[in-house]
């Protein structure tokens, strides 16, 4: 299954960031009053010319990049913002054992105010997350089956690193309590941690016979769970699980406007996205559902869909690769609307990998 997932990972890595920091609070129901966010891009170049990962900031409503931050930012392949705006950048590779590093960025910097090296073996990371303190999770796929590291709010100390139960981890999510959920695709299943704890409190088991693998997490406002059922095959479609708060019961399952689903968010309103990877017979996209729907009411985009993200008017981010040596591109599409309301090239690099938007 490794063999795939290497495969896969390239077109998927940063598709998203965390469930917590891809939705910004709504401050008005009025859109046309509410201040546009700050958009954070990310990416590496595939041509190799000297210039490798960067984060490309952009101002509201502005289309070209306010500034560029390049230093310690070899390859980043995911993004969050902590309580305090401070930007946390995960790369895949540099550091002191070439298993990839942590890029601290405070509001308005112009370069990494720390390059956080992660402890020796750990590495390959594939997501991170905070809980409500401000401590940060990272989920790796190195050593062994892998792990999920927690590092002390604002210092980056190692509190403890979570084995059981995982394997092969590539996305994480918090619920309102603070308990972990980890996709683990080795597994494949899903397991969920009591705050602070390292014990399996609850597994959710998927089923490789049945073509499954968990992806993608996120809550809706009840607190009941989704998954992203991203199957193992090119040619099968795959579907999104909603569980039950705090249980393993499955409540339903969505498949209208799947395909292969890799990661999922929920915006102020209780809309869902879904980013598709897309299979052989078709390509990606960008599902959306209205409150409780399982039809999808808006498609929009892109054969290769990296990464999505909602402010809170509802507009829809969506970055996309073109499967070429030439800069990708993000385009901005309308509440709840196939339209799209303006698109970025300026500052993307030719592997765009990672999305994240802020209030500063």
């Amino acid at each position: 299954m490794r063999t795939f997932l290497s495969i896969a990972i390239v077109a998927l890595a940063g598709c998203s960031i965390s469930s917590r920091s891809s939705v910004l609070p709504a401050s008005t129901p009025d859109s046309a009053h509410v201040r546009a966010p700050y958009v954070y891009i990310a990416g590496y170049d595939v041509n190799g010319k000297g210039t490798y990962g960067q984060v490309s900031v952009y101002a509201p409503l502005a289309t070209t990049p306010l500034r560029v931050l390049k230093r310690g930012i070899p390859y980043p392949v995911r993004m969050a913002f902590d309580a305090s705006h401070t930007l946390y950048v995960l790369n895949r590779m540099g550091g002191r054992y070439g298993e990839g590093v942590i890029d601290v960025i405070p509001p308005g910097a112009t370069s990494p105010s720390r390059v956080f090296s992660q402890p020796q073996g750990y590495g390959a990371a594939y997501d991170l997350a905070f809980d409500k303190p401000g401590n940060l999770y990272v989920a790796n796929t190195q050593p062994n089956a892998g792990n999920v590291a927690v590092y002390a709010a604002g210092t980056l100390k190692l509190l403890r690193t979570i084995t059981k139960g995982v394997n092969y981890p590539v996305r994480l999510a918090l619920d309102s309590s603070d308990n972990l959920y980890v996709s683990n695709y080795e597994a494949p299943s899903v397991t969920v941690y009591a705050s602070g704890s390292t014990k399996v409190l609850r597994t959710i088991r998927f089923s490789f016979a049945k073509q499954q693998q968990p992806y993608g997490l996120a809550f809706d406002a009840a607190g009941n769970l989704y998954v992203c059922n991203h199957p193992p095959s090119n040619n099968v479609s795959g579907s999104v699980l909603e569980y039950k708060a705090g249980t393993a019961t499955l409540l339903r399952t969505i498949t209208n406007g799947i395909n292969a689903p890799a990661d999922l968010l929920f915006d102020a309103s209780g809309y869902l996205y879904v980013l598709n990877f897309g299979t052989v017979a078709s390509p990606g996209s960008v599902s959306e559902y209205a409150p409780r729907s399982g039809t999808a009411a808006v498609s929009v985009c892109c054969a290769l869909t990296r990464a999505m993200a909602v402010d809170s008017s509802s507009r829809l981010y969506v970055l996309v690769y073109t499967g070429s040596y030439s800069p990708g591109s993000l385009s901005v599409f309308a509440p709840h609307s196939a339209k799209v309301e303006r698109t970025f090239t300026s500052g993307i690099l030719s592997e765009p990998l990672a999305l994240a938007l802020s209030g500063v």
